[in-house]
C-alpha cells in the first residue's frame, strides 16, 4: 500500500515536514488494518526523507510493524554533508584530468573554488551538539530522533543504498563516524547497489530493489 502524507499526492490537508509525519504514518497503518482485518503485521518502506520519517516514527513503538526497509535515508547536517563533499566530490575533482586541464587552461575560477573548499573544510570540523530525541522533533534534532527510533525498534531492518548518490554516502559516512549509528547498521541487513542513482532510475536497479524488498518481507513473516 502506498501512503501519501497530508498535502502530498492524493491526500488533502497541509503538508508537514518529513520529521513531523509520525501521525500520518500511524493513521495509514490503522486504516490498512481496518480495511484488511486479516493482517497481523506490516513492513514500512521509504526512500530518502520517507526513510527518515519511518525511523522517527519508531520512537512510538507499534507491535504491528515487524520490519522497515530504508532506502538512502536523509540525514543532512552541516558537518556530515561537508565530510561527504570532501570525500566524494572534492577528492574526485582532484583526481579528474578535466579539473587539471581547466586549472592550467585558465577555465577555473580558482579563488571561488578555493573559498568553497575552505568553507566546506571548516564545516566538516565543526562539532555538532550531542542531541537527544525530544517530544517535538525539529530540523535541528531529527537525526537524533532517527537514531533513537532505530535503537528502540525490535523488528528487522534492511538498508538499501546507492553508490552514485551523495545522500546515501552521507548516511553511510554518519554510520562510519558515529559508533551508535554504526552499531545499528551492523545489526541490520544492508544491500548496496554500487552504480545506482538516488532514485534507482533504471529498470535493472528497480528490479534489484524489488527483489531485495520481497526477500526481506518474507523473512518477517
Amino acid at each position: 500500500m502506498r501512503l501519501d502524507t497530508a498535502g502530498m499526492g492524493d491526500s488533502s490537508g497541509s503538508k508537514a515536514a518529513f520529521y513531523q509525519q509520525t501521525a500520518d504514518i500511524e493513521l495509514a497503518i490503522d486504516a490498512f488494518f481496518q480495511q484488511c482485518p486479516q493482517l497481523t503485521q506490516v513492513v514500512l518502506w521509504g526512500l530518502c526523507d520517507a526513510a527518515s520519517a519511518i525511523l522517527i516514527k519508531l520512537n512510538r513503538p507499534d507491535p504491528r510493524v515487524s520490519g522497515v526497509i530504508l532506502l538512502n535515508p536523509w540525514v543532512r547536517q552541516q558537518q556530515s554533508h561537508a565530510k561527504t563533499m570532501l570525500k566524494h566530490y572534492y577528492l574526485k575533482r582532484l583526481l579528474s584530468r578535466q579539473f587539471w586541464h581547466k586549472l592550467f587552461g585558465g577555465g577555473l575560477a580558482l579563488r571561488r573554488s578555493l573559498g568553497s573548499f575552505w568553507q566546506t573544510l571548516r564545516a566538516s570540523k565543526t562539532r555538532t551538539a550531542a542531541a537527544t530525541a525530544q517530544l517535538t522533533v525539529t530540523e535541528q534534532n531529527y537525526v537524533a530522533a532517527m537514531l533513537s527510533g532505530w535503537q528502540q525498534f525490535n523488528g528487522k531492518v534492511l538498508l538499501i543504498s546507492s553508490g552514485n548518490d551523495l545522500t546515501a554516502q552521507e548516511f553511510l559516512q554518519l554510520c562510519a563516524d558515529n559508533p551508535a549509528w554504526g552499531k545499528c547498521l551492523q545489526a541490520a541487513g544492508h544491500y548496496h547497489i554500487s552504480d545506482a542513482s538516488h532514485t534507482f532510475s533504471t529498470a535493472l536497479w528497480r528490479e534489484q530493489v524489488e527483489q531485495q524488498s520481497y526477500n526481506f518481507v518474507q523473512t518477517t513473516n
